[in-house]
């Protein structure tokens, strides 16, 4: 009797994953299907505790079921980010107000998507140029200079993540299609 039970836990633990999250074979990691984006396996009880309001006992049973996928990256240091220009996934929301680096097309594929932080991207990673260091408002040339030295610095791109913070969260690019618009 006592098995029977455990099978009908264990039953249950698993359909009660595929309402959480979803397998993204393709880049080996779990999505969840609310949040909309993949959460690294030993952070699954943590995030449906915090998110889901989920209790611990089935925030664990459903973490080790998702921890039992084949092919399931463990380690941020597994995971390779999409290279840009691929078709959106369909699991994550897509942005349609991404901002491509254009300083060194041949090492930089940096997203961001605010003007202020692809200003801080510039002045981290490019220290050779950035964009308005003056204070105070600039004057009407001024500003017309910037948005030139804005417009030659990136471009408008359609992007998604994988993860929400931390290692995988950078933005890459996917290729706009009708039914990709801002999710």
């Amino acid at each position: 009797m006592r098995s029977s039970k455990n099978q009908a836990t264990n039953m249950s633990a698993e359909d009660v994953e595929n309402q959480y999250f979803e397998h993204l074979a393709e880049y080996q990691v779990a999505v969840c299907r609310e949040c909309r984006y993949a959460v690294w396996p030993d952070q699954i009880e943590g995030h449906l505790q915090k998110r889901h309001k989920q209790p611990q006992k089935k925030a664990k049973a459903i973490g080790d079921a998702v921890r039992g996928w084949a092919d399931l990256l463990q380690y941020p240091s597994e995971l390779e980010i999409p290279s840009h220009g691929v078709d959106p996934i369909p699991q994550l929301p897509v942005y349609d107000d991404g901002l491509l680096c254009l300083l060194d097309t041949e090492r930089c594929q940096h997203i961001a998507r605010t003007v202020d932080s692809i200003k801080v991207h510039w002045r981290q990673c490019h220290n050779r140029w950035s964009v308005g260091k003056r204070r105070g408002r600039p004057s009407r040339t001024r500003e017309k200079a910037l948005q030139a030295q804005l417009g030659d610095g990136c471009k408008r791109v359609h992007c998604q993540r994988l993860f929400g913070s931390r290692r995988g969260s950078q933005y890459f690019e996917v290729r706009h299609t009708p039914d990709s618009g801002p999710q």
